[in-house]
């Protein structure tokens, strides 16, 4: 598949490599966008000051020295040479792709050489190559973002809840709304969609993925929005401009939590 990229290797052995040429290198980065399923056998996975690979295996950190007898210098340097700036992604997000790539596929476990903290080389065999270690990784790569979705955890008020009549109120600046509209789309509207799509985890998704309900109408959320509310205490008909964040988000999980919901 990879012609002469397999020469720069000698696996577990660093040899003299050759970057890769253009038209090469371009087809590998592109096919690993999509080629490839995703697994990884590390919870984690980061770089220190001197871009040395540590992993995190069983809840402690390594060294990595090798997977498959594949020496951390060679995985590193081939995906420096092949993703460029997105190499710490690709080795990650996408260690299965790159791995196949370089002609050397895993199967669904690997054998670790890693160094503790110590300095003492550790060998683990049939290390689980699991899709559920990769989302972690990518998890901890991306905070910010839904694991389930890749949309944003975005809220644009604090609180959200439902009366008898499935109405939504908000919390917006520590005051009570009911909610009418956002960017001009009906809750009666996002409310049929949700219910829908999503049956009884309807309130659920409106309330912690409202920005992934919203693209999947085909109405994507912006950095900021309009709400049109009624103040709840003064019965005023409003539109309030909000910004969309994660603070909100995390608070409007926080009260769901805290009723039970």
């Amino acid at each position: 598949i990879l012609g002469g990229v397999l020469a720069y290797f000698n696996f577990g052995v660093s040899q003299n490599m050759t970057i890769p040429d253009e038209s090469t290198r371009a087809r590998l980065a592109q096919e690993i966008k999509d080629g490839f399923d995703i697994a990884s056998p590390f919870e984690n996975i980061r770089w220190n000051y001197r871009d040395e690979t540590q992993v995190q295996v069983d809840g402690s950190w390594y060294d990595l020295v090798s997977i498959n007898k594949i020496a951390e210098q060679d995985l590193v340097t081939f995906a420096r040479d092949v993703y460029r700036q997105d190499w710490q992604k690709r080795l990650s997000e996408d260690l299965l792709g790159v791995m196949s790539q370089l002609g050397q596929p895993p199967k669904d476990t690997v054998s670790l050489t890693l160094r503790d903290n110590a300095g003492q080389s550790v060998t683990l065999s049939k290390v689980a190559m699991s899709e559920e270690n990769r989302w972690k990784i990518w998890q901890a790569r991306n905070p910010d973002r839904d694991v389930a979705t890749g949309y944003p955890k975005l809220a644009p008020f604090s609180d959200i809840t439902w009366d008898e009549n499935e109405l939504p109120l908000v919390s917006v600046d520590n005051k009570l709304y009911r909610l009418l509209s956002i960017d001009a789309i009906s809750l009666k509207r996002i409310t049929a969609f949700a219910q829908r799509t999503y049956d009884d985890w309807w309130q659920k998704r409106i309330a912690e993925d409202l920005v992934a309900v919203l693209s999947e109408m085909g109405s994507p959320l912006g950095e900021q929005v309009t709400l049109q509310v009624v103040d709840v205490a003064t019965e005023e008909m409003l539109l309030l401009e909000s910004d969309m964040t994660h603070a909100k988000r995390q608070a409007v999980w926080a009260a769901r939590q805290e009723r039970g919901n």
